[in-house]
């Protein structure tokens, strides 16, 4: 009797070596462009200065958006699925493909970088930029505090001598 070859369990992937280049190619934008800004006066003059225009920030989930759009370009019920999942999807295809995770990674330093760059030339506000900052890069308030005067131990000391007398 002849063996049965056994099937993959689960569904086949949906992942293509091009999903790679949806992360690549967001990396090579710019973050801002310079904009020339002609202003016309009512006497005829004109005044011409430019205007640096931030980019929009670029998520994860952005790119998630155009591979569900690649994998179910008609249904977009599919769509949303793949989205509400991205993640799981895309940290298994980045155990499986070396070069998904990389793009990933990648990606990551430069969704940061355009915030980091527009947040601190006043391009996006402030307050966006801390909050994104803290909470896809790991950002943190740090305070210095300096002590002066000396430390006392006696609650320390006294539960020692409590453990000591305890165990005898």
């Amino acid at each position: 009797m002849a063996k049965r070859k056994k099937r993959p369990v689960g569904c086949p992937t949906t992942y293509r070596p091009e999903f790679c280049d949806y992360f690549i190619n967001a990396t090579w934008e710019e973050h801002y462009t310079d904009k020339e800004i002609v202003t016309t006066y009512k006497d005829g003059t004109t005044m011409e200065k430019t205007e640096r225009v931030p980019e929009p920030p670029i998520f994860l989930s952005t790119i998630a958006y155009k591979i569900a759009v690649a994998i179910h370009p008609k249904d977009k019920k599919k769509q949303r699925s793949f989205i509400s999942n991205y993640r799981n999807n895309f940290r298994d295809w980045a155990k499986k493909y070396p070069d998904f995770g990389n793009a990933i990674k990648e990606f990551k330093e430069y969704e940061v970088e355009r915030i980091r760059v527009n947040g601190s030339l006043s391009l996006y506000s402030a307050a966006f930029s801390i909050f994104t900052l803290k909470n896809i890069a790991g950002w943190r308030d740090t305070q210095e505090v300096k002590h002066s005067g000396g430390i006392e131990v006696a609650l320390a000391d006294r539960i020692k001598e409590a453990r000591m007398r305890a165990n005898g």
